[in-house]
C-alpha cells in the first residue's frame, strides 16, 4: 500500500517553473505578500535563486519592510558566499596568498567589486539600505 502525503496548500505549484510564474502573476496582479511566499518557495527548491532574491528584495523595497528586506540580503549573500566559494577554489595556496597581498596594498580587500554578481550589487544594496534605515531613525 502506497502513501500519499498531501502538502497543505496542494494548489500551490509544485515545480520551480510553476513557482516562477506563479509569483510573476501575483507580482503583476499586486499581491505582493503572496508574490513574496512564492518566490521564498523558489529559493527552497533552489529554482532561480538570483532572480527570487532579487524580486523580493524589491517587493519588500517597495512595501517599505526595510528590515526585512535587510534580512533578506543577508541572507543571499550568504547563500550566494557559499556557492561561489565552492565553484572558485584555487588548488594553489601562494597564489592565494600573493592575491590577497595585492588587494591589500591597493586597498580594494573587501569591497564589494572584488566579488562577482550578484554579490557585489547586493553588498552595495546592503550598505545603502543600512544608511536609510539609520536615517529613518533618526527622524
Amino acid at each position: 500500500m502506497k502513501i500519499i502525503h498531501l502538502n497543505k496548500n496542494s494548489s500551490f505549484p509544485k515545480t520551480g517553473h510553476e513557482l516562477q510564474e506563479t509569483a510573476k502573476k501575483l507580482e503583476a496582479d499586486g499581491q505582493k505578500e503572496q508574490a513574496i511566499v512564492a518566490y521564498r518557495r523558489m529559493i527552497k527548491k533552489n529554482y532561480q535563486k538570483e532572480l527570487a532574491y532579487q524580486r523580493i528584495m524589491i517587493l519588500l523595497r517597495n512595501l517599505g519592510e526595510y528590515k526585512q528586506e535587510l534580512e533578506v540580503i543577508d541572507q543571499a549573500i550568504e547563500d550566494f558566499k557559499g556557492i561561489y566559494s565552492k565553484r572558485n577554489t584555487i588548488s594553489n595556496k601562494k597564489a592565494i596568498a600573493t592575491s590577497k597581498k595585492l588587494m591589500k596594498s591597493m586597498g580594494i580587500l573587501n569591497h564589494p567589486e572584488e566579488y562577482p554578481e550578484p554579490l557585489a550589487r547586493w553588498i552595495t544594496r546592503r550598505e545603502t539600505l543600512k544608511k536609510k534605515i539609520g536615517s529613518r531613525k533618526k527622524n
